[in-house]
């Protein structure tokens, strides 16, 4: 995923798994059909509560923009595994 970048590493070779930890959760929301919404609120939630990335009023700090870029790229995904395989859910949208 590219689009979602919040700390900033897409461009730094060793840290080229820093997001591998967070993969599963949002696997399993696009294989339950999750909705554009969720998958948002879910990637919001990684920033804020797992790193820690807010602002004074506990705001993540990349813009909500960002984060809807991110959705769309991985509602592609969904859509390429589920033409891929289907018994895999197509997205939700």
């Amino acid at each position: 995923m590219s689009k979602w970048d919040p700390i900033g590493v897409n461009d730094v070779p060793e840290a080229a798994d820093e997001y591998d930890s967070y993969i599963g959760g949002i696997y399993r929301l696009l294989a339950s059909a999750a909705t554009d919404e969720e998958v948002s609120e879910h990637l919001r939630n990684i920033e804020a509560e797992s790193m820690g990335m807010i602002d004074a009023s506990a705001e993540p700090l990349s813009p909500e923009a960002y984060r809807w870029e991110a959705v769309a790229e991985l509602q592609r995904f969904s859509l390429l595994q589920h033409l891929a395989d289907p018994g895999f859910p197509p997205p939700a949208s």
